[in-house]
């Protein structure tokens, strides 16, 4: 009898990592979980998963949703709870699209702008450092644009819209609650 019970509680456990549920209602359930998803990650996907926490805490900072370490990570947590792996990536990347976003448009802005700028005649040290300044912040722009392609990539891969046996969801707002998302075989 013992020996189904284990079977079957084995048999319910998520077989993708993905869909392995977030717990962090406390602290300390937090640092456990991360304990114990950290023995099924790779490394870069160790880093992953802590790179998108990063964003959301960002996130939830920038807003002035919370100020102060506790209450940032009360919050963050607050997000979080309850989340696939998977649904947590997905919000961790789309609040980095949102920032890079932002950003691209501050550096279109200041790439139009300075291409307007002209030096004096003759100002050769003004015009070395424009040409500078004006390569500086297109070579910043071309690596926002790579960074958002890249992000961009990446939640199409995990938000499983082209996997068999998919429901095709899509990552909610962060005010809505995200729906769970089906396994795309890892």
């Amino acid at each position: 009898m013992l020996g189904l019970v284990v079977f079957f509680a084995a048999g319910c456990r998520p077989t993708n990592v993905l869909e392995e549920k977030v717990n962090a209602r406390t602290a300390f359930d937090f640092t456990m979980w991360r304990v114990h998803i950290a023995k099924m990650l790779t490394p870069p996907e160790q880093q992953e998963l802590t790179e998108m926490i990063q964003e959301i805490s960002y996130w939830v900072t920038t807003r002035g949703k919370a100020t102060g370490s506790v209450a940032v990570d009360e919050a963050v947590r607050g997000e979080i709870d309850g989340l696939t792996v998977r649904a947590l990536l997905l919000k961790g990347y789309e609040m980095k699209r949102r920032r890079l976003d932002l950003e691209k448009v501050k550096a279109e802005i200041e790439v139009a702008t300075n291409s307007r700028l002209r030096t004096r005649p003759g100002d050769s040290d003004s015009a070395d450092y424009l040409a500078l300044v004006r390569q500086r912040q297109a070579d910043r722009l071309q690596d926002t644009i790579r960074d958002l392609h890249l992000v961009e990539k990446r939640m199409e891969a995990l938000d499983g819209s082209f996997t068999q046996g998919s429901a095709n969801q899509k990552v909610q707002p962060m005010e809505a609650q995200p729906q769970l998302l089906t396994t795309s075989g890892r």
